[in-house]
C-alpha cells in the first residue's frame, strides 16, 4: 500500500490535491524501489480508480520495468478525459462545462488557484500497456466509463477484460467476492512467470 504526498499519512503533512496521477506515480516508482532493495524479483500493481491511473503512468515512466511483471486493474481510470466526460454525461452536465473544465486543469494559473504543482494534461488517448494487465469492470460504474475499459482491451493482446454485473464504481469486489478473487487468483497464477517486456 503506498500514501501519496498530501494524504496526511505523515505526521504533520499539509492536505495537497490530487494530481490525478501525473505525479502520484512517483511514489509508487519509489516504494518499487524500496521493495526491490528489499529483495523483491517480481512486482505486480494492482489499482482502483485513480490507482489504476496511477499504476499505468508508473508503468510507463518508471525506472523498474525490468521487475514489473503485471498490473491488475479494477473500475480504471483510463482516460481522465473520457471519465469526466461521462460522468458529466450521466449526470446530466452540460459538455461545454466539461470541456471547460478540463481546459481549465491544463492552464497554470488555474492549476495554482487549486495549489497543484502543475498544470494538468488531460489526453483523451488511451495509453499502450507494456505488461500483461487483466481489467475488472462493469458496465454499471457510473464514473469510469466501461467502453474505456473495453477499448483498451481491444486494442492490445496484452490486456484482458473480465465483465462483472452491473455493480456502481469500484464495487465488484462487493458485487462477488468468490468471483472477484478466483479471477484476480487465476490471472495472477498464470502470469507468474511472465517477464515483461
Amino acid at each position: 500500500m503506498v500514501s501519496y504526498p498530501g494524504d496526511r499519512e505523515a505526521p504533520g503533512e499539509a492536505p495537497r490535491p490530487s494530481a490525478l496521477g501525473q505525479t502520484e506515480w512517483q511514489a509508487v516508482d519509489d516504494a518499487v524501489g524500496l521493495a526491490r532493495s528489499r529483495g523483491a524479483t517480481k512486482i505486480f500493481f494492482i489499482g482502483w480508480s485513480l490507482g489504476a491511473t496511477i499504476a499505468l503512468y508508473a508503468a510507463e515512466n518508471g525506472s523498474h520495468r525490468d521487475v514489473l511483471a503485471g498490473m491488475l486493474l479494477i473500475s480504471p481510470v483510463i482516460s481522465w478525459a473520457r471519465s469526466i466526460r461521462y460522468a458529466m454525461a450521466q449526470n446530466r452536465v452540460p459538455s461545454v462545462l466539461a470541456i471547460s473544465a478540463m481546459a481549465a486543469l491544463s492552464l497554470p494559473l488555474s492549476s495554482r488557484l487549486l495549489r497543484l504543482d502543475r498544470s494538468l494534461s488531460l489526453p483523451d488517448q488511451l495509453p499502450a500497456p507494456i505488461v500483461p494487465t487483466l481489467v475488472i469492470h462493469s458496465k454499471g460504474d457510473r464514473t469510469a466509463p466501461f467502453a474505456s475499459s473495453s477499448a483498451f482491451a481491444t486494442a492490445s493482446d496484452l490486456v484482458e477484460l473480465v465483465e462483472f454485473p452491473p455493480c456502481p464504481h469500484a464495487m465488484e469486489w462487493n458485487e462477488d467476492p468468490q468471483r472477484f478473487s478466483e479471477v484476480a487468483r487465476r490471472w495472477i497464477e498464470g502470469n507468474h512467470a511472465v517477464k515483461p517486456r
